[in-house]
């Protein structure tokens, strides 16, 4: 059961003189561009706030509503500007933040999820149909508002709960 002594100092075997017409250079480098990296290259700075962007879309359609009826105002009161100018602004709320909400309600209604975001979509609808932009916008601004505040606030019973679990379990037990 004695094995034989490997040898360290063994010599490279060099491939056969037309081993490089049977494997070209370019398939060697597209097995090494199938193995797998040990670490996944990190992402772009671009895509990481697109993400954070995706993440908080509430947030931002409630800004940009909120900048865009303030432009409005300024545009027709401030500077007295026609009718068509003072209203890009407002219909750029309507298809920016309208068309995504009125689309996340419209899932909602199909999942049977019905809520008082229901009455604010048929508003928005009804509003562009009516041309009455600012009123839209306005709502706009509430709904996605509302949204992400509710997104936003923290949940105060588990903050809270572990304060109030050993005098609530000393009471249950007399």
């Amino acid at each position: 059961m004695n094995k034989p002594a490997r040898s360290f100092t063994r010599k490279p075997e060099l491939p056969p003189v037309n081993a490089a017409l049977e494997n070209p250079p370019v398939a060697s480098l597209e097995k090494a561009a199938v193995r797998k990296l040990r670490h996944q290259p990190p992402r772009s700075r671009f895509w990481k706030s697109l993400a954070a962007l995706w993440r908080r879309r509430t947030t931002v359609i409630a800004v940009f509503a909120a900048v865009a009826i303030a432009a409005n105002l300024i545009l027709r009161f401030g500077f007295h500007m026609s009718p068509g100018a003072y209203q890009i602004p407002l219909l750029a709320t309507l298809a920016l933040g309208g068309i995504p909400l009125v689309y996340e309600l419209l899932k909602k209604l199909f999942r049977r999820e019905f809520g008082s975001d229901l009455l604010a979509g048929i508003s928005i609808i009804t509003s562009v149909l009516l041309g009455e932009y600012l009123a839209g916008s306005i709502v706009v601004l509430m709904l996605s508002g509302g949204e992400a505040l509710e997104l936003s606030r923290t949940p105060w019973p588990s903050n809270r709960l572990p304060l109030a679990a050993p005098r609530f379990s000393t009471r249950q037990g007399r």
